[in-house]
């Protein structure tokens, strides 16, 4: 049993309980995938145990074993189902079945195959087959790619789900069919659909095009400047014709030139197309217009050429109506200034729409409207038309802007005329105002105004078919203005005998500065600032740039703006600020350069005069100082932040007034202290001097001597002892020790912020409060808190001596292998008093022996007592009358030993029943198999319910269901306020032998008689014949010694025995004759657990 008398105890030979072989749970979870000719299982491992294999069963029979958790069953039978189940297999034997799944293997083909004809090209594309085609855990694969056939043929084989096939000829149809192409077993599947394509040869023409590119923030079909963009342009027939395009051209390629690609994919990309009269897009051409061409979920451009894609669906061009195209992307992820195409400048070229919060396809109102017209290539079929007749004029470009150009100079740019036709081209040039044309390389003909004008001209020319000529276009404007108009192509070309040049430019005059003074001066002083002004004039008609520079730059001086650009007849006024600070009083200069693009004046100066005058200085203090003697010692103050000068010269500093404080002043430091320990307050005043005036000011100084006491004194009571503990003052300046006091009475001093009474007995409540001990000068301060406080026995006891710890995956209190876990086990009574435990009693902390930990915190972690009569926990014991002893909302257990928790409320054992210990944790984020206690082999020892591997719930408050073992956890008990001990008798020695002695004679030996417990120990002794027994140092007739007739002596004493002591007693062996003397000297006593003991007497006498 226990040794009641140290608290610790150990299981007796017959408390020793048999093992209970663990139960062999079966798989769980089972799972079938079928594929071509096979079947993939998967299952999860069985709850709680950990089997040494598993065993697979294909309809009732074996199969097979692995100790995966997955099996592949191969070379099955296509169409036909199978059944399955899988048992764990453990030492013991196997497990039950796990549920039963079935299956049916198939192949599948690919779906929706899609055929479409280009140029020597066939595309293909179509649907992924279904079935088991991703990496399987024993890394075998089922699907491995799709065999493709043309005409009946197979042609090849390929891993995605697309290919295109350039062995082809253009106008010759193909059919085509994709097979899947298993392996693990090798095989095929049936064909998909059908499709069929005629490759074709395709003409290209370009409209628009132009060698500009976009900016990154302008509107164009692939720019992501912001998230989703719809936008139209429209292009001519006449754009169409001049390109190539026939007239019944059938339209199947479509591209822009992709001159920066966006830096992500376009979402839901589309084109649309239609027929329009409109000539731009200075309007948007309503959806009810448009047929979608081509669509895809992502498009990412590809950058550098024409970025070409192919239309699911022909456009067919009537060859009379002008074409829009409308393309419009959903959001992108993230917008930038990305996705840039080529375009040419020509008025309401694109029309588009934008956002970053929705999707712009729908949208065909608002927006804006751009010149921007991005270039385009189509590839199309058709016939060609019949040959011209007669001359046919192409003019190229249809514009020409000459932008600025100073007047009195010129400025030259070309046109070209090509004759298209069959028969000679003739007709005239007419120019606007401001503009001349001329063949190039040759002198100007037909001129029919002024030469030294240069207003207008024009010119004849004639141009043989299949030639070309090109012209030069001078402007040269005679004044500041615009020069917009249009030249004027007449020709003998019936389709055409007019043709009209947009050109525009215009006509300005260079920069020319002015000032409205070149000199500003300010009279002020330091710290006062003055503002100056003055106008820049521009008479030119070109915008004006300008600069300020001071030369050398100026502290004093600043200008606003400093740069800037104005219009041609505009002006700029400037406003210099002066404004001095800490400058030396007189006078200061400077110059500040005016640089603009004046080709004449490029740089003006304006001369700067500063005059600085004298101020005083400035004292500005806080209304008061304070320092104390003990935490500061001495106040040192920088007085820099409350002087100045605005002149920037030499301060000092002095002081007036002071007769108990002392004044140390170095610089602008200010050092104040009271060397004679002198306390109250004292006004004291400073003056500032800066050579020629000074400033003072008055400021109060108060000294204090604070002496603080301890604070947050507790104190613990234990066994005969009192543990106190404290808060030092926030501030340790001058505290030297710490007294301590007892009811009232000085204690003891000490210099730590702890102390232990031991002085002191249980069960009697004691008071303390503790003060500071100053020095220099010397000092106590008040009281701190008074706490009160009763030692009492405190008794630590281990319940189970087990030395094994449970597995990772085995449920106890803080095992984390499922989400959530509710335990219990029962103590006995029987245990608690054989650890030397009585009741009734307070049960203050408890901990369970953590032998490892897991990585996850326990979440509202609990503990939960009462008391029962059952012996162990083969049946759930209730929530009823369970009280919450301990509530930790994360619980993080420490490995290496008992984990003691400190409980929130006390658990008070009657000292009858047993105890119910009782531990939950709620739901954590994942499992992890980990966390582990010590644990004794006890039948029943623990019950437990967890959350199982599909559900999640916490199971704090569910008391039904669950499993038990017999690996109840060893727990470490802390008793507090225990009655006294019952009496516990001790006898040493219990044996005594006299020997022989003389008939007639005497012998005495000792014994002793102690009492290990707290209450009185008390009872009789009685002595067999020819002994007595006395309390050591009395006699025998005191010790009631009785004797009739002669016969043996012998005698009943009583005796009485504190807690804690002992008594010695004399045994003395009076012999009457020669026989021996055995017998014992029996002891009764009110030792509940031992009321008897003997005391073996053996002696002899002899003659």
């Amino acid at each position: 049993g226990w040794d009641r008398y140290t608290g610790y105890g150990m299981v007796n030979a017959y408390q020793a309980l048999l093992a209970v072989a663990p139960p062999l749970n079966p798989p769980r979870n089972l799972v079938a995938e079928s594929s071509h000719r096979s079947v993939s299982l998967s299952w999860d491992a069985p709850e709680a145990t950990t089997p040494t294999n598993y065993v697979v069963y294909r309809n009732n029979s074996q199969i097979g074993t692995t100790s995966n958790l997955y099996y592949l069953d191969s070379n099955l039978t296509n169409g036909t189902t199978y059944s399955y189940y899988v048992k764990a297999r453990y030492s013991q034997g196997d497990s039950e079945a796990s549920n039963t799944v079935t299956a049916t293997p198939n192949s599948f083909p690919p779906t929706n195959l899609v055929a479409v004809g280009g140029d020597s090209v066939v595309f293909l594309n179509w649907n992924a087959a279904q079935g088991r085609g991703e990496d399987e855990e024993d890394n075998s694969r089922a699907m491995t790619g799709y065999s493709i056939y043309r005409n009946g043929s197979a042609l090849t084989t390929t891993t995605g789900t697309s290919y295109a096939d350039n062995a082809v000829t253009n106008g010759v149809t193909y059919s085509y069919y994709v097979k899947t192409v298993y392996s693990n077993p090798t095989g095929e599947s049936a064909a998909s659909n059908t499709a069929q394509a005629t490759p074709i040869a395709l003409n290209y023409g370009i409209i628009a095009s132009g060698m500009t590119a976009t900016g990154g923030q302008d509107g164009c079909p692939i720019n992501v400047y912001r998230k989703s963009l719809h936008g139209q342009s429209v292009y001519t027939a006449q754009e169409l014709l001049s390109a190539g395009f026939f007239s019944t051209a059938e339209i199947l390629q479509i591209g822009f030139y992709v001159d920066s690609a966006p830096n992500v994919a376009l979402p839901n990309f589309m084109v649309r197309m239609g027929h329009t009269t409109a000539s731009n897009a200075s309007a948007w051409i309503p959806e009810s217009y448009l047929t979608t061409v081509y669509q895809t979920a992502s498009y990412q451009p590809t950058a550098g050429g024409w970025d070409m894609l192919i239309l699911s669906v022909p456009f067919e061009w009537n060859g009379v109506d002008n074409i829009v195209v409308d393309t419009a992307f959903d959001k992108v992820s993230e917008e930038s200034e990305t996705g840039t195409v080529l375009y040419i400048d020509t008025p309401s070229g694109y029309r588009f729409g934008r956002t970053s919060t929705s999707d712009m396809a729908g949208t065909f109102s608002g927006g804006v409207v751009s010149r921007n017209k991005p270039a385009l290539r189509m590839g199309f079929v058709g016939e060609p038309p019949v040959g011209p007749s007669g001359p046919q004029i192409s003019v190229d470009p249809g514009e020409l802007n000459f932008g600025a150009v100073l007047v009195g100079q010129s400025s030259v740019k070309q046109f070209t005329i090509t004759n298209e036709g069959d028969e000679e081209l003739s007709g005239s040039i007419t120019t606007p105002t401001g503009y001349s044309v001329s063949w190039s390389g040759r002198e100007e003909q037909g001129l029919s105004s002024s030469r030294n004008a240069q207003e207008r001209n024009s010119l004849y020319f004639n141009i043989t078919p299949g030639d070309q000529r090109i012209y030069n276009l001078s402007f040269s404007p005679t004044a500041a203005g615009n020069y917009n108009g249009e030249v004027e192509i007449i020709s003998n070309d019936e389709n055409n005998s007019e043709l009209l040049i947009t050109v525009t430019g215009t006509g300005v005059t260079p920069p020319s500065i002015s000032l409205s003074t070149n000199s500003l001066s300010a009279p002020t002083t330091n710290g006062n600032p003055l503002t100056r002004r003055f106008t820049i004039t521009n008479s030119g008609s070109q915008s004006l740039t300008f600069n300020l520079v001071e030369s050398p730059e100026l502290a004093w001086f600043s200008a606003s703006p400093v740069s800037g650009t104005i219009a041609g007849g505009g002006s700029q006024q400037i406003t210099g600020t002066f404004a001095p600070e800490g400058i030396t009083p007189g006078n200061h200069t400077g110059i500040l350069l005016v640089n603009s693009n004046d080709p004449v004046n490029p740089q003006l100066t304006v001369t700067l005069n500063l005059t600085v005058h004298n101020t005083a200085p400035s004292i500005s203090l806080p209304e008061s100082y304070e320092f104390d003697l003990y935490a500061d010692q001495n106040l040192i103050v920088d007085f820099s932040p409350y002087i100045s000068d605005p002149d920037n010269q030499t301060l000092t500093l002095s002081s007036s007034g002071n007769n108990n404080i002392q004044v140390d002043i170095s610089g602008h430091a200010v050092t104040f202290s009271s060397p004679g320990g002198w306390t109250g307050t004292e006004q004291i005043t400073f003056q500032v001097h800066d050579g020629y005036t000074q400033a003072s000011d008055a400021v109060d100084v108060t000294v204090t001597k604070i002496m603080y006491a301890p604070t947050a004194l507790n104190g613990l009571g234990g066994d005969r002892r009192v543990d106190l503990f404290w808060t030092a003052p926030s501030s340790l300046a001058g505290v030297s020790d710490y007294r301590i006091y007892r009811d009232g009475m000085f204690l003891t001093e000490t210099s730590d912020t702890s102390y232990i009474d031991d002085t002191v007995s249980n069960n009697i409540e004691y008071s303390y409060y503790v003060t500071s001990i100053y020095s220099n000068p010397a000092g106590e301060s008040e009281a701190s808190n008074t706490v009160f406080v009763t030692p009492s026995a405190i008794i630590t006891v281990v319940l189970g001596d087990g030395t094994a710890n449970t597995n990772n995956n085995t449920a106890c209190p803080i095992n984390t292998y499922r989400r959530s876990l509710h335990g219990q086990s029962v103590y006995t009574k029987a245990e608690l008093n054989a650890a030397g435990v009585y009741g009734p009693s307070d049960i203050s902390a408890l901990g369970f022996y953590v032998n490892t930990v897991s990585p996850r915190a326990l979440p509202s972690f609990i503990v939960r007592m009462k008391h029962t009569t059952a012996s162990n926990v083969s049946s759930w014991q209730s929530a009823s009358g369970m009280v919450t002893v301990y509530n930790n909302s994360s619980y993080t257990p420490t490995a290496g030993g008992f984990d003691m928790l400190t409980l929130d409320t006390p658990f008070t054992w009657n000292g009858e029943d047993n105890i119910v210990i009782d531990t939950a944790f709620g739901l954590i984020s994942s499992t992890s198999s980990a966390g582990t206690v010590r644990y004794t082999n006890v039948s029943n020892g623990y019950r437990y319910v967890p959350t199982n591997s599909w559900t999640s719930s916490d199971q704090t408050n569910v008391f039904s269901g669950g499993s038990t073992s017999n690996y109840r956890p060893n727990v470490q008990l802390t008793f507090t306020g225990m009655p006294d001990l019952p009496p516990v008798i001790t006898v040493n020695p219990q044996q005594l032998d006299f020997g022989e002695v003389l008939a007639g004679g005497s012998k005495v030996m000792q014994f002793t008689i102690a009492n290990d417990g707290e209450v009185e120990l008390s009872g009789s002794m009685n002595t067999p014949a020819g002994y007595s027994v006395a309390l050591s140092g009395r006699t025998e007739q005191d010790s009631g010694l009785r004797s009739k007739n002669g016969s043996e002596i012998r005698n009943t004493l009583n005796f009485s025995i504190p807690g804690g002591e002992n008594l010695l007693y004399n045994v003395t062996f009076q012999p009457q004759a020669a026989n021996a003397y055995n017998g014992n000297l029996t002891i009764n006593s009110n030792d509940e657990e031992n009321p008897v003991v003997n005391i073996q007497l053996v002696g002899s006498g002899y003659t």
